[in-house]
C-alpha cells in the first residue's frame, strides 16, 4: 500500500484529466459545455469524487440537459478511484474528495481560435484524509462562451476511436 503523499499525485492527475481536450462528451469538450451554465463571476461547479454528485456554487442542481453531461460526475468519481488504485493510494482514509470548476467570467485571454477571446477557468481537486490533511492540485485552461462564437466556429470533435480518458470513464464500477 502506498503512502498518503500519493494523494497529491492523484489530485493532480484528476485535475489535469478534467481540463484535457480528451475530456469530451459526445465530441463536445466538457468544460465548454459547463461554461454555458456559468452565469455570474465566481460561479462554479463541484463534483463529489466519492459519490459522483454534481452541484453548483449556490448549492443548486446542475442544469443537465444531456444524458452525457449527467454522466460526468459519476464518470469522474470512477476516474478518481481508478487513479487512486493506479497510484496504490489507500482510499480508506479519504474522508472527502471534490473537484471544483471555476470560471473567471469577465476576464479574457487570447483564444486558440484566431481573432477570438476566451475566459479562463481553473479546476481544483482537493482530497481530505481522516487526519484532516488536505491534498490539493489545480489545473487551468480557457474556453469560449459557445453563445458568442461566430457561426461555424462551434464544432464537435470527430471521434473515430475511444480516447484514453473516455475509455477509463466508461469502465464499469
Amino acid at each position: 500500500m502506498g503512502s498518503r503523499r500519493l494523494f497529491k499525485s492523484v489530485a493532480r492527475g484528476v485535475a489535469e484529466a478534467f481540463v484535457s481536450r480528451n475530456n469530451d462528451l459526445d465530441g463536445w469538450w466538457a468544460p465548454g459545455l459547463l461554461r454555458r451554465f456559468a452565469n455570474s463571476p465566481g460561479f462554479s461547479f463541484r463534483i463529489d469524487l466519492l459519490t459522483g454528485e454534481m452541484a453548483t456554487s449556490d448549492d443548486g442542481p446542475v442544469p443537465l440537459y444531456r444524458n452525457s453531461l449527467m454522466s460526468l460526475g459519476p464518470a469522474f468519481a470512477r476516474y478518481f478511484r481508478w487513479s487512486a488504485e493506479r497510484h496504490v493510494a489507500p482510499l480508506a482514509p479519504v474522508q472527502a474528495a471534490s473537484l471544483w470548476l471555476v470560471f473567471e467570467l469577465g476576464r479574457f485571454v487570447n483564444s486558440w481560435i484566431p481573432g477570438e477571446q476566451d475566459e479562463p477557468f481553473r479546476v481544483e481537486v482537493a482530497i481530505t484524509d481522516d487526519r484532516g490533511r488536505r491534498f490539493v492540485a489545480t489545473a487551468a485552461s480557457h474556453c469560449s462562451d459557445p453563445d458568442t462564437l461566430p457561426r461555424g466556429l462551434l464544432r464537435r470533435s470527430v471521434v473515430t476511436a475511444t480516447p484514453r480518458i473516455l475509455a477509463r470513464l466508461n469502465e464499469p464500477t
